[in-house]
This record gives C-alpha cells, structure tokens and sequence, in this order.
C-alpha cells in the first residue's frame, strides 16, 4: 500500500510539474499540430514560434510521460 501510495505521489507532482511551463507560456498547450498547420498557411500566432514556447514544450512533454500519462509524441514533435 505505501509503494502505491508514493507512486500516486511521485505521478501527481510530476503531472502538476508538466501544468507549471503551460500556465507560464499558454501558447504550448495541445499538441501543435493545429498551430503548426495555422504557421504554414501564413496566420501569424504570437510567441508560437519561441525558443521559450519549445522549451516550455519539451519541459511539458518529459514531466507528462514521467508521471505516466498519455501523451503521444506525434503532436509534440510536430510543435518543436
């Protein structure tokens, strides 16, 4: 029970680790796919195309997986 229990843990502040960059730039929220079809037909998102926005991204994606939930890299590595 207690390893369950440390697991929920480590998961939960882990996931909430992943909301942190994504309350801090929201622009790296979803998967990009959208954004980057939106770039390439020429509509211009501000702070989409940051060096920030990709960190906040990556950050994002590593702590997600960590804690275990579903996040496919297709979406994400269209976006970086």
């Amino acid at each position: 029970a207690a390893g369950m229990l440390f697991h929920v843990g480590v998961s939960a502040a882990l996931a909430f680790g992943a909301f942190l960059p994504v309350a801090f730039r929201p622009v790296s929220a979803g998967s990009g796919i959208a954004e980057a079809k939106a770039i390439l037909n020429g509509v211009v998102i501000p702070n989409c195309t940051s060096l920030l926005t990709a960190l906040c991204k990556g950050i994002s994606v590593i702590l997600s997986v960590s804690a275990s939930l579903p996040a496919g890299l297709e979406g994400p590595m269209i976006h970086l």
